[in-house]
């Protein structure tokens, strides 16, 4: 499992300001931290970095819930 240190991405170390800045956190851990707080999120001060992580932790979540539906009768 990939972990990311909070000190890597600001807008999730404002997130976690109760944590230390040196923390690493699991992807699945920094995702569900974001969907939790995403309201709390200054999206204006993303760094490209940031937003792209984000991008990539949101298209991996949604296959991997996808792969748990049925399959539909349409495709």
């Amino acid at each position: 499992m990939k972990t990311v240190r909070l000190f890597d991405y600001p807008q999730l170390r404002y997130l976690c300001w109760h944590r230390q800045t040196d923390m690493e956190l699991t992807e699945e851990q920094a995702w569900s931290i974001y969907r939790r707080h995403w309201r709390h999120l200054n999206k204006a001060r993303l760094t490209e970095e940031e937003a792209a992580f984000i991008a990539r932790l949101e298209e991996e979540n949604f296959k991997r819930k996808s792969e748990h539906l049925p399959k539909s009768p349409f495709s």
